[in-house]
């Protein structure tokens, strides 16, 4: 099953992707479920179809945290209902998609809530709402910038950077300051493991030339291409969200000034 705002060949190269990974990772395995950012693979020795699968579960929480935290977990709550209940009993979904919705709200003056829910096609209305509403019950906001819940029959997703396609080109990149409302973070925490694999242990084979600070890597490329992810070992979904891979990808990359 792809997302549902994915265009037809990102949704063919994730399910090609992900089918060589399980192949390869679990391919004496008598049921296997893998997700990745676009799509989710799953299959069994027995029928799963029409029936609400609440595990294995995979929970991603930001580490960014706004420390005025009421009226933005408020806003993430009534949101995040209000999408769960489009993917539930929309038959068509917000873009065409049978229970599949996403939703955006404006949290401060400048400031957008992005959010995504999803289930399963085979699953009915009533399924999917009790499926996503269990959902959430494994995350709490808590002033965090993003978060996000696997089932192998439903998932959701809430961010402050848009994430889907369809999103509005003019939606604002968080800051640290917004409106009348100061959020202060967390410092970010990098891995040197996402370092090492963006650039296979800074291999000779990735670099691509030198900057004023080191070496460049072919990091460089996919991320002028808008797919900085391909770089980035697999394992690391398990780990980390995307947009904080993608984080921690652009602040390598900007060690060259020109490029930023």
């Amino acid at each position: 099953m792809c997302r549902g705002d994915v265009p037809l060949q990102s949704c063919k190269e994730c399910v090609r992707t992900a089918t060589q990974r399980i192949s390869s990772e679990c391919g004496h395995s008598k049921e296997a479920i893998i997700w990745h950012a676009y799509c989710l693979l799953h299959y069994s020795n027995s029928s799963f179809f029409s029936t609400l699968s609440e595990s294995p579960t995979k929970v991603w929480e930001s580490l960014e945290i706004i420390t005025r935290q009421e009226k933005y977990n408020e806003l993430v709550a009534k949101t995040l209902v209000e999408v769960v209940a489009e993917a539930s009993f929309n038959s068509s979904g917000s873009q065409g998609a049978k229970h599949f919705a996403t939703k955006t709200a404006s949290l401060f003056r400048s400031q957008s809530l992005y959010t995504l829910a999803q289930c399963t096609p085979d699953l009915s209305p009533k399924d999917c709402n009790s499926c996503l509403h269990d959902a959430m019950g494994n995350i709490s906001p808590a002033g965090r910038l993003g978060g996000r819940v696997l089932y192998p029959s439903c998932n959701f997703r809430f961010e402050l950077e848009p994430f889907y396609y369809n999103s509005p080109a003019s939606a604002p990149a968080p800051t640290t300051t917004v409106g009348d409302e100061s959020a202060t973070l967390e410092s970010l925490q990098f891995n040197l493991r996402i370092i090492e694999a963006a650039t296979n242990k800074f291999s000779q084979e990735n670099r691509i030339g030198r900057g004023g600070f080191g070496e460049v890597y072919k990091a460089w490329t996919l991320w002028r291409d808008e797919n900085p992810l391909e770089i980035v070992d697999p394992n690391l979904e398990d780990i980390h969200l995307p947009t904080e891979i993608a984080k921690c990808i652009q602040i390598g990359l900007c060690s060259r000034k020109s490029k930023c």
